[in-house]
């Protein structure tokens, strides 16, 4: 029987001519391996905004709701923990356990990769905490979606410097947010070599790249 206590969640626009549409057929059975592996819970989830950063900004919600009860049921949280990861993610080692106590890795309600720009949230570890409800709710009501509500501490609509703002603003958030998941463990583009060949995950920043770019990158994913 599939253990629901942790759900493995990804999501995209269903916009049929999105490059994300062709990106996440590529991707998709790399997470699939993934969840099989570790036997968790797999949801993908279609949202139909197309403007790039409110898209962005509904993952906010769409983690607020997995994090949930299932007041139907009465039966408390569905799940103790959710992995969400960006589409643009792909999943090198599927039998990697981030949970592993040896590994060390999840120390607070709340797990952020990190690169070279600082947290990145395209792929993140929710404890299912009073905390982590409380915070995504925040984000969620908080979520601006002009410029003129930008905090001044914010660059752009969008999560990640949501987020970010956040973490800087509040001390009380920065005791329950470790945003310095290495990249050992996700890699990026702009990564040290040894990174990128012996992380279990590859983060491939699909915004801003060319048409060229985007065939090469779907040229090494061969599941």
């Amino acid at each position: 029987m599939k253990d629901k206590s942790i759900l493995l969640m990804t999501y995209r626009d269903s916009g049929a001519e999105s490059i994300y549409h062709e990106l996440y057929k590529h991707t998709e059975p790399y997470f699939k391996k993934y969840a099989i592996a570790n036997n968790y819970e797999y949801k993908h989830i279609l949202i139909d905004d197309i403007e790039p950063n409110i898209c962005r900004l509904r993952k906010l919600s769409l983690i607020t709701n997995q994090l949930q009860y299932d007041h139907g049921q009465k039966l408390g949280p569905l799940y103790d923990y959710i992995i969400y990861s960006d589409i643009d993610i792909v999943i090198k080692d599927p039998t990697y356990n981030i949970f592993d106590e040896s590994k060390n890795l999840i120390h607070k309600d709340i797990t952020i990769s990190s690169d070279s720009h600082g947290l990145c949230t395209g792929f993140m570890i929710i404890k299912n905490t009073i905390f982590s409800r409380v915070f995504f709710n925040t984000c969620t009501f908080l979520k601006p979606t002009t410029i003129s509500e930008f905090p001044r501490s914010q660059k752009s609509a969008d999560d990640q410097e949501m987020i970010k703002h956040l973490d800087f603003e509040y001390p009380h958030i920065r005791q329950n947010i470790d945003g310095t998941l290495s990249e050992g463990v996700v890699s990026n583009v702009q990564s040290l070599e040894s990174n990128i060949r012996d992380s279990f995950a590859h983060h491939h920043w699909w915004n801003y790249r060319t048409q060229e770019d985007i065939d090469k990158v779907f040229n090494t994913l061969k599941p």
